[in-house]
């Protein structure tokens, strides 16, 4: 391949990647994210990822990774990411482990991906102006803070590892080898977060037609794979915020998505870290100004090179303008998606972005030290800003009541982390706050009634599970829940219809089938008994109430 497929920045070239730069982004990456890694608990939904979820605990074949919905074990969700759910059993060594080894794995990630794109886009040693900001705010924005610190957020780590290895290694191989490395740096990201399609477009710009027959090779295997595991109704999220909505109406919503994620990169202190569709729709001006200056940057500077005297375009840098436009299709809701935006959406569109600022601010740089210093000062005030939010689950949702007090499903998260740890008395105030805000979200009644029957209270109980059953008929937690209060009574019919319910709207749910066995048990229908409580065997076989029942049906 001659010199045009790869980055070539102005100034003398030693040969070599400019590894003391490469040391001092390394070296900034531990001293913002490695303490908080340290300190760092299970936060947001992490136990439900890991503590959970029988593919990671072991109980179940690891082999079933590829064949399951990410999310099956808590409510399916269209998302196909086996290779995350097998990087978290590799490290589940116990029922319950500790966190730390979770989080250093998440950090050692991200500080890896930051070296490979120093040695895939500058392998000969010159670094523009461009090139040093992209690196520094690739390796240090404050919005990499989740892809450090929570730990499911490692699909975005992981998916840009396994891309750049096959870059690195389709770049400095013979013709022979280049199709393989294309179909394995295609297919690997594409296992571990969805948009890793971006290194699909790359691999099709760059790459000889060999090479592109291999990516297609990849993407039909991909394919194929997520139709065996997932089904032809893979492809949505099924509690997806936008469901039933239009294309034409998800677009708008995922324009402004675009916007807010612009924002979010300029300034990311105490912002909500996953909008909902009003703060969307009632998006501070400041915002729009924001992602046009940008969207008008990005726009003149890739009309530079048509002019005489002006630099051309490299294939590398025009492979690099896809991938990050690829990388940023999911944020338009082309699909319905399990939320809007998170700080994670941003790290492969500014993966991307390293060799375009290169292309764009392409004079010969050498980093100082003060420089660096006063670059680090300032994302260590943001990463600090935003530690407490991936500390641990409680102060998720402390930190997202500080910045959306208005909002009830924030207050029901809160309401469920007192509940879990035993402080019912203000899991219960939480839950009273979410109706106060938002009366309709049924999941805060959910709540009321499980604090309601924790004292005592079930008459009071099902009462509020009938409330949240009126404003979602289809909540399966509420379903499943006001069975059991059904079961304490003995009335097995209307318990069962409404495990039935539940299963079907969360098959991947072991608890409701096994409600849905014990109620047919009871009512005389062993077999429909017998095969729910398979299904629920085959979920989780570490049941302990399941293997109970077995017993007591098999006497």
């Amino acid at each position: 391949m001659n010199d045009g497929g790869l980055p070539h920045p102005t100034g003398t070239c030693d040969g070599q990647p400019p590894w003391a730069f490469g040391f001092a982004l390394v070296l900034g990456v531990l001293v913002l994210f490695l303490v908080p890694a340290l300190r760092a608990g299970f936060g947001y939904d992490d136990r439900a990822v890991i503590h959970e979820n029988p593919l990671v605990t072991g109980s179940v074949s690891g082999w079933e990774a590829w064949s399951r919905d990410f999310w099956h074990s808590a409510g399916d969700a269209g998302l196909y990411r086996p290779l995350v759910t097998l990087s978290l059993r590799a490290q589940a060594d116990s029922p319950d482990p500790h966190p730390r080894p979770f989080h250093l794995v998440n950090l050692a990630l991200h500080a890896y991906v930051v070296l490979l794109a120093l040695c895939v886009w500058f392998p000969r040693g010159s670094l523009g102006w461009g090139g040093v900001v992209g690196l520094l705010l690739f390796a240090w924005h404050p919005v990499q803070t989740e892809v450090a610190l929570w730990i499911p957020g490692r699909s975005s780590s992981l998916a840009a590892w396994l891309g750049l290895l096959g870059m690195w290694a389709w770049l400095r191989s013979g013709s022979r080898w280049r199709p393989a490395w294309a179909f394995l740096g295609v297919l690997g990201p594409l296992l571990v977060k969805e948009d890793g399609l971006a290194f699909a477009a790359w691999f099709a710009v760059m790459g000889s037609k060999r090479d592109r027959g291999a990516l297609l090779l990849a993407l039909g295997t991909y394919l194929g794979m997520r139709w065996h595991a997932l089904g032809p109704h893979g492809w949505g999220a099924i509690h997806a915020p936008l469901m039933g909505l239009s294309l034409w109406e998800r677009l708008q919503v995922g324009g402004r998505v675009l916007v807010w994620g612009c924002a979010e990169w300029v300034w990311p202190w105490r912002h909500p870290l996953a909008p909902d569709r009003a703060q969307l729709a009632a998006m501070a001006p400041w915002r729009w100004i924001v992602a046009g200056t940008l969207a008008l940057g990005v726009w003149v500077s890739a009309r530079r090179g048509r002019g005489h005297g002006s630099r051309p375009w490299t294939q590398n840098q025009r492979a690099a303008l896809a991938a990050g436009a690829t990388a940023c299709l999911p944020w338009l809701q082309l699909l319905p998606a399990p939320e809007l935006f998170a700080p994670r959406f941003l790290y492969l569109p500014m993966l991307w972005a390293i060799p375009l600022l290169d292309r764009w601010f392409p004079k010969p740089v050498r980093p100082r030290p003060w420089a660096l210093l006063a670059v680090g000062s300032v994302c260590w005030m943001g990463v600090q800003g935003l530690v407490p939010a991936y500390h641990d689950a409680l102060g998720y949702w402390e930190y997202r009541r500080r910045v959306e007090p208005g909002r009830g499903e924030v207050w029901n998260g809160l309401g469920n982390e007192w509940l879990r740890t035993g402080s019912d008395l203000k899991a219960q105030a939480a839950f009273e706050q979410a109706i106060q805000v938002d009366p309709g979200y049924s999941r805060s009644y959910v709540g009321l009634a499980l604090c309601a029957e924790r004292s005592g209270q079930l008459a009071k109980a099902a009462e509020w599970l009938d409330q949240a059953l009126l404003r979602q008929p289809d909540n399966p937690v509420a379903l499943a829940n006001r069975a059991r209060l059904w079961m304490q009574e003995l009335a097995w019919g209307p318990a069962l219809a409404l495990y039935q319910r539940a299963a079907a709207l969360q098959p991947g749910r072991a608890v409701f089938w096994r409600g849905v066995a014990r109620c047919s048990f009871e009512l005389g229908d062993k077999e429909l008994g017998r095969k729910a409580l398979e299904t629920a065997l085959e979920l989780d076989p570490g049941d302990a109430r399941a293997h109970r029942l077995l017993e007591r049906w098999l006497r």
